[in-house]
């Protein structure tokens, strides 16, 4: 199947960012990237050594969509937090106290922290969610790829959010 870009989106963007911290894989942020486009949230911000548009692996992924889609670029996540304040931030992460995404009721506007697949999402982030949202596994892997992850809780996302569009 061919793609094929639309020339605007589909209804509302929704007022949400994917921060990227500390991703190893250039493949994976690209890919994330691509999914806030494919959803029509505001953006992403990538904080840490997460890779941006200057990576091929990233530009590959990203399939072009780098470039209608708001990237913004912090060291540290408490920036990207500083600048967001308004935004409510969750992360998604397995937990002992983590909710379940089917039972998770999205706040109007937030942040969704995806971390590094090897080490997860820092103790400091987790500490500073106002909720940390997981999906259930059921095989014997006890993981997903994160940009796997990210398109699940989007797709969530977007289907909960008031206004949808189908």
């Amino acid at each position: 199947m061919a793609a094929i870009d639309r020339s605007t989106i589909r209804g509302d963007r929704l007022p949400y960012y994917v921060m990227l911290h500390n991703l190893r894989s250039a493949h994976n942020a690209g890919s994330i990237v691509r999914l806030c486009d494919n959803f029509a949230l505001e953006g992403v911000i990538l904080t840490g050594f997460t890779a941006g548009p200057e990576h091929r692996g990233f530009q590959s992924a990203a399939m072009y969509s780098h470039e209608y889609t708001t990237i913004k670029r912090y060291g540290l996540p408490g920036e990207a937090l500083q600048d967001h304040s308004a935004y409510s931030l969750m992360s998604l992460e397995v937990t002992d106290s983590s909710i379940d995404l089917a039972d998770f009721e999205w706040p109007d506007r937030g942040i969704l922290v995806a971390g590094s697949e090897f080490y997860g999402v820092s103790e400091e982030l987790l500490a500073l969610s106002m909720a940390v949202i997981s999906i259930p596994i059921f095989g014997r892997k006890a993981c997903l790829n994160v940009s796997n992850a990210v398109a699940i809780a989007l797709y969530d996302l977007r289907l909960k959010s008031h206004g949808r569009e189908r």
